[in-house]
C-alpha cells in the first residue's frame, strides 16, 4: 500500500515548481555565491602571497648551500631601478637584449643567484657568474619598494623590514654584462648571513624581505628609461599583513612571518 507522503511527492513531481519557488532558490543561489566569490578571491591572494614566500625562501636556502658548496659568498641580486637605464641597456650585448628587457622590466620583482668563485678557483680569482636565470615573483606581489632605496645612512634604520638592502656593482644580466649598482643579500662560506654592520645591533645583524601585494607599472621616460612605479592593493599591505622572509644570521635559515588575518 502506498503511503500519502509518497503520493503527494509524486504528484509534486508532476506538477513542477511555482514561479515563486524558482525565484526563491535562485535567490539563494545568488547570495550564497555573493558570498564565496570573495572569499575565494580573498583565499588565492594569500595563497599567491604564500607563495612568492615559499619561493624566496627555497632560493635563499639554495644560495646559502652553493656558499657552503664552493665556499664562496653566495649573493641573491634583486633587479633595481638602476637596471632600467637606457645607457646599460645600449652596453648589453645584443644576445642579452632580451634577457636584460625582462628582468630590467621586472623591478622588485626579478632576482638571481650570483658568486665569484667556482669550485676549484685560486684564491684570490674572481671569477664573475650567475648560478641561476633571472627568477621572478608570482603576478601581483613584489619585494617592499622600500628595500630598493640606495642610501648611505640605511643602517640607522632599526627596524630590518623597513631597512635597505646593501648595494654594490653586479654585472647584468649576465656575468659578461655591464656593472651596474643593485641590491642584495649574501651568504657567507659557512651558510651564515653576511652583516655590514658593528654599529647597529651588534657585528651581527638577521635581515628581512617584506613582500607586498598589488602592481608594478613600467613607463619608459624620453631618454628610454624603464621608469617603475610601485602601488600596493590595499595600501600599506606589506606592512599591515607581515608577509616577510625573516634571515636569520647565525643558521642563514629563512622563515616565512604571515599575517594572522589578511586584509581584503
Amino acid at each position: 500500500m502506498i503511503s500519502d507522503s509518497s503520493t503527494r511527492f509524486r504528484y509534486a513531481l508532476r506538477r513542477g515548481f511555482t514561479l515563486t519557488e524558482l525565484l526563491v532558490v535562485i535567490g539563494l543561489i545568488g547570495l550564497i555565491t555573493a558570498i564565496a566569490v570573495p572569499v575565494s578571491s580573498n583565499f588565492g591572494k594569500s595563497n599567491t602571497m604564500v607563495a612568492a614566500g615559499r619561493q624566496l625562501q627555497d632560493d635563499l636556502a639554495l644560495a646559502k648551500a652553493r656558499a657552503i658548496n664552493t665556499r664562496s659568498t653566495v649573493y641573491m641580486v634583486f633587479s633595481g631601478t638602476n637596471a632600467g637605464d637606457s645607457g646599460i641597456g645600449n652596453l648589453v650585448p645584443s644576445g642579452l637584449r632580451n634577457t636584460f628587457t625582462n628582468m630590467a622590466t621586472a623591478q622588485y620583482q626579478a632576482y638571481a643567484l650570483y658568486s665569484e668563485r667556482a669550485i676549484g678557483d685560486q684564491p684570490g680569482i674572481i671569477r664573475p657568474h650567475y648560478l641561476s636565470d633571472w627568477k621572478f615573483l608570482p603576478d601581483g606581489v613584489f619585494v617592499d619598494e622600500i628595500k630598493f632605496q640606495d642610501v648611505a645612512n640605511r643602517l640607522n634604520v632599526n627596524d630590518l623590514a623597513r631597512r635597505p638592502f646593501a648595494f654594490r656593482t653586479f654585472p647584468i644580466p649576465t656575468g659578461d654584462g655591464p656593472p651596474v649598482r643593485l641590491p642584495y643579500v649574501s651568504f657567507n662560506s659557512q651558510g651564515q648571513l653576511n652583516s655590514e654592520s658593528v654599529s647597529v645591533g651588534g657585528p651581527y645583524e638577521d635581515a628581512s624581505i617584506p613582500l607586498a601585494r598589488g602592481v608594478v607599472d613600467h613607463a619608459i621616460d624620453s631618454g628610454g628609461n624603464i621608469l617603475s612605479s610601485p602601488q600596493q592593493v590595499p595600501a600599506g599591505n606589506s606592512v599591515n599583513n607581515r608577509y616577510r622572509i625573516h634571515v636569520e644570521w647565525l643558521t642563514g635559515r629563512g622563515r616565512l612571518d604571515k599575517p594572522e588575518l589578511d586584509k581584503p
